[in-house]
């Protein structure tokens, strides 16, 4: 067991500091489903350890059973994976890609796992930015928003997480499809994700 862990913590540290190589790794796995959907629970259950952990990190006016809230965002966190590994693969294709749907989503839950070491950045800056909320905010529906009145090392910690997220996905796409420029990939998810927020602005 403590041979088992070691050694996904020495393939999820790849994944962070030689990412085409451990996408690389991932893919030769021809793995199915059953390993997206095993990644994103596993990347939730460890990012749950660590607000545990992180005095802050998570809101103390849970409204609702506990236990119902984890299964609810189990549930979400495997539904993020399969609609992002979806559109991974759908618009890697139009661009040429090479990569199938199933590898996009086995390859994004991966993503997601390794990105579990970079979960306390947004830990931190989240419980940091709670702390500047008046007592009588009200938490239920989502923590507002402010960023002019968060620090500005929450800001940093904030912006380096989002980056690396980013950029690490833009590596991982590349070597899902074939593309050599991982900047391109970078600039297509960047334009992507403008439009989605034009829309979703027009919707509200």
């Amino acid at each position: 067991m403590l041979e088992t862990g070691r050694v996904l913590f020495a393939q999820m540290l790849e994944g962070l500091l030689a990412p085409r190589a451990s996408a690389r790794r991932v893919l030769d796995q021809d793995w199915g489903l059953d390993a997206a959907v095993l990644f994103a629970l596993l990347a939730y259950a460890l990012s749950a350890i660590f607000a545990t952990i992180i005095p802050g990190a998570r809101p103390d006016d849970v409204v609702g059973s506990f236990v119902l809230l984890h299964i609810i965002n189990m549930v979400v966190q495997v539904l993020v994976v399969g609609a992002t590994g979806s559109l991974i693969w759908g618009i890697g294709r139009m661009f040429g890609g090479s990569g199938t749907r199933d590898q996009a989503m086995v390859l994004f839950g991966w993503h997601t796992l390794v990105m579990v070491f970079l979960a306390p950045f947004f830990q931190i800056g989240s419980a940091a930015m709670r702390a500047t909320l008046p007592e009588d905010a009200d938490l239920a529906n989502g923590m507002p928003v402010d960023m002019s009145e968060a620090p500005g090392w929450v800001v940093l910690m904030l912006a380096t997480g989002v980056a690396a997220w980013a950029w690490l996905l833009s590596l991982y796409t590349a070597e899902l499809h074939g593309f050599r420029n991982p900047w391109g990939v970078l600039g297509v998810m960047v334009a992507v994700a403008m439009l989605f927020s034009i829309l979703l602005l027009g919707v509200g």
